[in-house]
C-alpha cells in the first residue's frame, strides 16, 4: 500500500511538470490540466505538498502574481525541470501509457466491480452457505470469462 502511494505520488509529480513544460500555470490551472489527463482531481492534501517538493528540489519555481483579483502561485519549469523531463522521457511516456490504460478500465466499468465486492466484503457476514456458495461459482465463472477474452485477444494478436 505505501508503495503504490508512493508511486501514485511520483506519477503525479511526473505529470505536473509535463503540464509545466510548455507553459505556466496557478495550482488550480495544473489541477485542473491534472483531471482532463488523469479523469479525475487529486486531492489537494497530495498535491500541495507535491507543490513543494518539486519547488525544493528545483524542478519548479514560481512567481506570486495576480489572476482574477487573487494572488496566486504561478509556477514554472526550471532548467533543471526541464532536464529531468529529458533524462526520464521514458517513464513519463510509461506514466502517460498507465493513464491510458487506466481511462480504458473506467470506460468499462470496473471501479463498479470494486465498489461490490467493498460491499461483499462489509456484508459478508449477513449470507448464508448457499449465497456464499452462489457467489463463488459466479467468481469462477467471472474469472474464466475474462481470461478466456483476453486469451482470444492475445490469439488475435
Amino acid at each position: 500500500m505505501i508503495y503504490m502511494r508512493k508511486k501514485y505520488r511520483e506519477d503525479l509529480k511526473m505529470l505536473m511538470l509535463y503540464i509545466l513544460k510548455d507553459s505556466e500555470h496557478h495550482a488550480y490551472g495544473i489541477l485542473s490540466e491534472l483531471e482532463k489527463i488523469i479523469g479525475f482531481r487529486p486531492p489537494p492534501s497530495i498535491i500541495y505538498p507535491l507543490f513543494k517538493t518539486l519547488h525544493r528540489e528545483g524542478l519548479v519555481e514560481y512567481v506570486e502574481g495576480l489572476r482574477g483579483g487573487r494572488h496566486v502561485k504561478i509556477y514554472r519549469l526550471t532548467d533543471r525541470g526541464r532536464e529531468f523531463i529529458e533524462r526520464n522521457r521514458e517513464r513519463l511516456e510509461e506514466v502517460m501509457r498507465h493513464v491510458e490504460r487506466h481511462k480504458k478500465m473506467e470506460e468499462l466499468g470496473v471501479r463498479r466491480i470494486f465498489n461490490v465486492i467493498k460491499r461483499l466484503h462489509d456484508e459478508i457476514d449477513r449470507l448464508d452457505q448457499k449465497k456464499q456458495r452462489d457467489l463463488k461459482e459466479l467468481f469462477i465463472k467471472f474469472e474464466r470469462d475474462v481470461i478466456n477474452i483476453l486469451s482470444e485477444a492475445e490469439k488475435n494478436e
